[in-house]
């Protein structure tokens, strides 16, 4: 073996700091340069160039990076104070972003709330760095703020600032690994790690009255003819027919907004009284939109209500005469395009306040009535799968008290003389 070839001797090597350079191999033209940290951990890897000398300047300047972290990692976490830490962690000029620049004064600002309002709360003001090595912490942490109310994205929100904070703490050498390995953030998969999901209220869950007389505004906004103060209304291509339908629905078989925005015609079986649950459009912040597999990967199949196979049939042969496609889009943007969020819930908050409907009661509460209803009569590992939830216990503590005794009042009968037909505006 030549020395050229030899990966087991360093051709250089250097102490306090330690670092060693290895000599090219046949497979790879490049010196390589190992660093290592007090305790003999390899903490740098990276190749030294095609020669000698420049493998020997890379060494010097990652020896003068490893001396000034091990300066500023000196510190005993036992006697450094959190709070004060995370002085030094909210200041912008300390921090750079992927594209090397320092925080926005934004992010800063974002990433000071979120301290001062949900993460400095439990800590003690003489707590030191050691102290925050505890998982429970910030479970308790995460707990907390979904207790207060928090949406998915707000907790998550949370959950990246106390990553970020920690991160900080561990490249100062304060902490010595992640205490967050492991917690998952999301509401969805809270279960999994301790936090548990937030249980619905009584009051969240709508009754069917509730439901026709949003369906009956809903139709109403989407009436071609009706006036408006701007001047013209572009004509909706679902229709009145199809916008009294979504939340009716919704109500009858659990659709996510994602699954009900990606439904097609080709996924209503109306023989069967069958919908088929394999895509969702996901819309990003930045408004990119997409199709994936639903949430969890819960392909599922649910069945629809058999006093809306009329109005279902109707629905699709129109969808398809209007589009030209023979599979469109079942609920689109009344422009034809993928619905925007945004759009769709400034057309259900009209709707709903000329229904009178409570600000605490949501689009999201015509789910929780399907699944309040379905634990009527069904097993509980069934309705879980029926909803697409990724385990019976999510469902359980969501739905379900501690004694296994249904949390919400019982859902009124469903009206069956009723069709989506006869929702016009003059009933409005």
């Amino acid at each position: 073996m030549t020395a050229r070839q030899d990966r087991n001797h360093p051709v250089k090597s250097y102490t306090d700091p330690r670092i060693e350079i290895y000599a090219p191999t046949d497979t790879s033209p490049y010196y390589r340069v190992y660093g290592y940290d007090g305790a003999g951990r390899r903490v740098v890897d990276t190749t030294g160039g095609r020669t000698l000398r420049a493998a020997q300047d890379k060494a010097s300047r990652i020896a003068k990076n490893l001396r000034r972290n091990r300066r500023q990692h000196s510190a005993d976490p036992s006697r450094v104070l959190a709070h004060a830490e995370a002085a030094s962690w909210l200041e912008p000029a300390n921090h750079r972003t992927r594209e090397n620049k320092p925080w926005s004064t934004r992010h800063a600002e974002n990433m000071d709330r979120e301290w001062r309002l949900r993460i400095s709360p439990h800590i003690p003001t003489r707590a030191s760095v050691a102290e925050l090595d505890d998982k429970q912490l910030w479970i308790r942490i995460l707990n907390q703020a979904q207790d207060n109310g928090l949406s998915s994205s707000a907790l998550q929100k949370t959950g990246q600032t106390c990553r970020s904070f920690i991160s900080w703490l561990m490249d100062r050498g304060l902490l010595d690994r992640n205490p967050m390995r492991g917690v998952r953030y999301s509401v969805t998969k809270a279960d999994n790690q301790g936090l548990d999901p937030k249980t619905v209220h009584p009051d969240q869950v709508p009754n069917w009255d509730m439901v026709y007389d949003l369906a009956t505004w809903l139709a109403w906004l989407a009436w071609p003819n009706r006036p408006t103060a701007g001047g013209n209304r572009r004509h909706d291509i679902v229709g009145p027919q199809g916008r009294g339908l979504q939340p009716v629905l919704v109500a009858t078989t659990g659709l996510r907004n994602g699954e009900l925005f990606a439904l097609r015609t080709s996924r209503i079986d109306i023989t069967g009284l069958e919908i088929r649950i394999d895509e969702q459009l996901v819309e990003e912040d930045s408004g990119n939109r997409s199709i994936t597999p639903p949430k969890h990967g819960s392909i599922r199949t649910v069945t629809f209500a058999g006093f809306l196979e009329h109005d279902l049939k109707e629905l699709i042969d129109y969808r398809r005469w209007i589009s030209g496609e023979p599979d469109p889009v079942v609920f689109p943007a009344p422009q034809g395009a993928w619905e925007y969020r945004r759009n769709f819930n400034h057309r259900f908050r009209a709707a709903a306040s000329r229904a009178n409907w409570p600000r605490h009661i949501t689009w999201y509460s015509l789910r929780h009535l399907y699944g309040a209803t379905m634990l009527r009569t069904l097993p509980l590992e069934v309705v879980s799968k029926l909803m697409g939830h990724h385990s019976p216990d999510f469902t359980a503590k969501r739905y379900l008290s501690p004694p296994g005794r249904l949390v919400r009042r019982r859902p009124r009968r469903i009206p069956r003389t009723r069709s989506i037909r006869s929702l016009t505006p003059a009933e409005a």
